[in-house]
């Protein structure tokens, strides 16, 4: 009877120690994946100046982004009908790739820390793909 219960406590220790070992593997693999994919940045410069971009961390709002986007190229202030959130300018995301056929959505994830009560410095959510571009905008005090 002893015996059983050592090797019972062998086991829950072991499994423990194996779940550990394999989140750290993959979590570092992850995120060096995420790495290699392609480095861009975010913000709409529709308007002429450079603005923060809206992301959006749930598909479900990916028609109302759409539409919000279509607007403010065309010229019109547009309401925005989902949860309000940014990304930094000036820091980059990683693209991971096309939500659908038209290309106008991009899953990106950045590491730009917000806060512990912002969200940490993981966020993997959508953009509007024509609000991603090869380089940071340009300030008024660099040219």
């Amino acid at each position: 009877m002893m015996n059983y219960k050592i090797s019972y406590k062998f086991l829950v220790v072991f499994l423990v120690c194996l779940f550990l070992a394999g989140s750290i593997w993959f979590s570092k693999n992850y995120h060096e994946n995420v790495r290699k994919h392609k480095k861009m940045y975010c913000y709409e410069s529709f308007r002429g100046t450079s603005n923060a971009a809206f992301v959006i961390e749930d598909l479900k709002y990916k028609d109302d982004l759409i539409k919000y986007y279509l607007q403010v190229e065309n010229g019109k202030n547009p309401i925005f009908n989902f949860p309000l959130k940014t990304l930094p300018t000036d820091d980059p995301v990683y693209v991971l790739g096309y939500v659908d056929a038209n290309s106008m959505i991009s899953e990106v994830i950045s590491y730009y820390d917000r806060g512990s009560h912002f969200g940490g410095r993981y966020l993997r959510g959508f953009v509007y793909t024509r609000t991603l571009h090869e380089n940071p905008p340009i300030k008024k005090h660099d040219l």
